[in-house]
C-alpha cells in the first residue's frame, strides 16, 4: 500500500510539470538524463528497493513529459507499471502498460511495444487469466520478431512456458525453455536465464523429480546472484528450502529458509 501511495504521489507531481523552450542540444542532453534516471530506478528495482525505484521512475516521467519525449514517457510508464505488478495491483499495472503501449505503437517502437505486451501478459497470468495472457504473449512475440530482438523472443518463450506448465503441457514448456536458454545463455542474459532455470525446476517438481527440481532452482540461484537480483534470489532460496523439506533434508531446508529470510531484509 505504501508503494502504491508513493507512485500515485509521483504521478501527480509529473502531471503538474510544465515545459518551456529548449534548444535541440539541451533536449538531447535531457533525454540522456531520463535514460539514466530509469536505469538508476532499475538498479533499485533489482535490489528490491521499490520505493526508491518509484522516485526515479517518477522523476524520469516528469522530465520526459516536460520535453514531450514520448519514448521516455513510455519507458517510465512501463517501469512504473512493473512496480504496480510487484505490489499486486494488477489492474493499475495493466493501465500503465497499455498507456505505454499506445505510445510505443504510435512512434513505431516495436521493442518497447513488445515489452509492454509481455508485461500485460505477466499481469494477466498473475490474475490466472491464462487465455488473455497467452494472447498478449503472442502479440508481444510478433513485435519482438519484427524488431529482430532475440532477448525479447527469449523472454516471451520463457513466459509462454509458464502458461504451459500451469496448463499441464509439460513437453511444450520444456521445449520453449530450452529455446529461451539457447538465446539467453550465450548472450549472458542472467536474469532471463535464471527465470528459465527456475521454471525448469517448477516443471521437474510438478513431475515429482525433486533432484532435477533442485538442479533447476540451484542454477537459477547462481544466475540471479551474478546480477544481484534480490527478489529472484529470495524466490530461488525459498524453492530450494521447499524441495529439500519434501526430500526430508531438514537441515538443508532450514539453512535455505534462513538465507531466504535474510535476503528479504532491506539494508
Amino acid at each position: 500500500m505504501k508503494l502504491i501511495m508513493i507512485i500515485a504521489a509521483l504521478l501527480t507531481i509529473a502531471m503538474a510539470g510544465c515545459g518551456g523552450g529548449k534548444r535541440a542540444s539541451t533536449v538531447d542532453t535531457i533525454k540522456v538524463d531520463v535514460k539514466r534516471l530509469n536505469l538508476r530506478g532499475n538498479e533499485f528495482y533489482y535490489q528490491g528497493r521499490y520505493d526508491d525505484a518509484a522516485r526515479f521512475y517518477g522523476r524520469a516521467l516528469s522530465i520526459s513529459e516536460r520535453i514531450d519525449h514520448e519514448e521516455g514517457v513510455a519507458e517510465s510508464l512501463n517501469n512504473l507499471g512493473q512496480l504496480y505488478l510487484v505490489a499486486g495491483s494488477y489492474d493499475d499495472a495493466c493501465t500503465k502498460f497499455r498507456e505505454a503501449l499506445e505510445i510505443n505503437d504510435r512512434i513505431g517502437n516495436l521493442k518497447g511495444a513488445g515489452a509492454n505486451l509481455n508485461n500485460i501478459g505477466s499481469a494477466q497470468m498473475a490474475k490466472d487469466d491464462l487465455v488473455s495472457a497467452r494472447s498478449s504473449f503472442l502479440e508481444a512475440m510478433k513485435r519482438y520478431r519484427d524488431a529482430k530482438d532475440g532477448e525479447g523472443v527469449a523472454t516471451v518463450l520463457s513466459n509462454e512456458a509458464l502458461i504451459d506448465i500451469e496448463s499441464g503441457e509439460l513437453a511444450s514448456a520444456r521445449d520453449k525453455l530450452s529455446q529461451s536458454l539457447a538465446i539467453s545463455i550465450p548472450k549472458k542474459l542472467h536474469r532471463l536465464s535464471a527465470t528459465s532455470h527456475y521454471s525448469l525446476g517448477r516443471l521437474a517438481e510438478k513431475e515429482g523429480d525433486f533432484e532435477a527440481a533442485l538442479q533447476g532452482y540451484d542454477r537459477a540461484l547462481a544466475e540471479d546472484k551474478l546480477v544481484e537480483y534480490s527478489a529472484g534470489i529470495s524466490k530461488d532460496l525459498d524453492a530450494l528450502a521447499r524441495v529439500n523439506r519434501a526430500l526430508g533434508r531438514d537441515a538443508e531446508a532450514d539453512d535455505y529458509m534462513n538465507r531466504a529470510r535474510k535476503s528479504k531484509e532491506l539494508p
